[in-house]
């Protein structure tokens, strides 16, 4: 089994979004590969009277996300089709261009991590998308790669830094939840730059917002303190 690139002899071309839940406890994986169209030439097929069908999802025998870490140890490897007992995708007549499949659980830290689309294809000899092997697909994978930033803990650790500011009108917590907020835009500037990308200086950014947001509140002396 090897990879093959999206769109050999008609392979699809897979599209992957992710979303961390504003806890910080939850991930939701959503197919967005989109239907297949004049603009969107693999995507998926939905249409069984086709031959071969290459993109509908019959053809596939595994379909996974496996998720990495900056260091790049495997922190999530979950199984979304495996027929017959796994499938988490709609009836192929319900296809369409944003699937959201399922929610995974995830309380990890702020940081970069990979997220591995991958699809295999069936063996040959059985009813499917290409059941001759004509485009020399059966057993072989597809896949699709995403870096992702991910900061759920320090925008929530921002957030509380400035709730503690408004509880008591501190200067201290103003300036913590200043530079806190300033770190937060500079490491989200640097993850949307490929070229400004650097997984362990993002991370040791993140890790200082964190550790301004454990810090005591800061309680002012003076009764004449104001926002």
């Amino acid at each position: 089994m090897s990879l093959i690139p999206s769109g050999f002899n008609g392979a699809i071309s897979p599209k992957l979004d992710v979303c961390v839940s504003q806890d910080c406890q939850n991930i939701t994986f959503t197919d967005v590969t989109l239907l297949a169209s004049p603009a969107n030439v693999y995507g998926w097929t939905t249409d069984a009277s086709e031959t071969p069908r290459p993109r509908i999802l019959t053809a596939f025998s595994d379909i996974r996300v496996i998720v990495t870490n900056s260091a790049g140890q495997e922190v999530i490897n979950l199984l979304l089709y495996s027929p017959p007992t796994v499938n988490f995708y709609p009836e192929i007549s319900e296809f369409s261009d944003k699937m959201p499949l399922t929610t995974y659980s995830w309380g990890l830290p702020d940081g970069v991590y990979s997220f591995i689309y991958r699809l295999t294809y069936r063996n040959t000899g059985l009813s499917y998308g290409d059941p001759d092997n004509t485009l020399g697909l059966a057993d072989h994978f597809v896949q699709a790669t995403y870096n992702k930033l991910i900061t759920c803990n320090s925008k929530n650790a921002v957030k509380d830094l400035w709730l503690k500011y408004l509880a008591n009108c501190c200067g201290s917590n103003r300036d913590a939840a200043l530079e806190a907020e300033a770190l937060l835009y500079a490491v989200e500037a640097a993850g949307a730059c490929a070229d400004e990308f650097n997984a362990s200086r993002i991370k040791e950014s993140l890790d200082k917002i964190m550790s301004l947001s454990s810090n005591k509140c800061l309680l002012c002396k003076s009764s004449t303190c104001k926002c």
